[in-house]
């Protein structure tokens, strides 16, 4: 898989989910992401992310939709204007917290962050 179709796919894969064929780990290990991830820079995500704004809407909502006691989230705050990715764990609340104006940047930083839970729950 090349490294272009490989960013595609992992940009896709909130938006692929609402088929429901697959479940989001399942769509993470076909993306190659486990495998390639090092070799995947985050501009790489940031550009494609900014030439299809519509997919950080399906980010919005698949972090909106998980049910988890911990993991990642990204959110925006309407009142400030304001992109926030986090992590939750039940026990100590919110550990990991940033902001950032820039909704494509807070974006790729879930992703990351989203992927690599994701590699590392499945091993």
């Amino acid at each position: 898989m090349s490294k272009s179709t490989m960013v595609e796919n992992i940009c896709k894969l909130a938006e692929n989910l609402k088929s429901g064929e697959k479940s989001f780990s399942q769509l993470v290990g076909d993306s190659g992401w486990r495998t390639q991830s090092s070799s995947i820079p985050a501009i790489q995500i940031y550009e494609y992310l900014k030439n299809n704004l519509r997919l950080i809407d399906s980010w919005l909502l698949y972090s909106m939709n998980k049910r988890s006691s911990e993991g990642w989230y990204f959110s925006a705050d309407e009142e400030t204007g304001e992109y926030i990715v986090g992590f939750y764990d039940k026990c100590s609340s919110d550990i990991e917290v940033s902001k950032s104006r820039d909704r494509v940047e807070a974006c790729v930083k879930f992703i990351i962050n989203e992927l690599n839970a994701v590699v590392r729950s499945i091993g």
